[in-house]
């Protein structure tokens, strides 16, 4: 199962890089206002590391957890 990393949270010296499940970001992507561009976007996060905070809140807000959190 593939995972995108959606947000990037800091903490004093760290950083943690949050990852949810590719079937649970594009749905949360395609929800947005801006869902019109969701395979541009899904490839931006998936080639660039590019992070989306929009998506990151429409996913705590359906209630989904992360599928894995990286420290960096």
């Amino acid at each position: 199962m593939k995972q995108l990393g959606v947000a990037i949270s800091k903490e004093k010296d760290r950083q943690f890089r949050i990852c949810f499940t590719e079937k649970d970001v594009r749905r949360a992507c395609r929800m947005m206002v801006c869902g019109q561009h969701s395979e541009s976007c899904m490839r931006l996060m998936e080639e660039n590391g590019v992070t989306c905070e929009l998506c990151y809140a429409v996913l705590t807000a359906l209630g989904k957890y992360p599928s894995r959190i990286e420290t960096n």
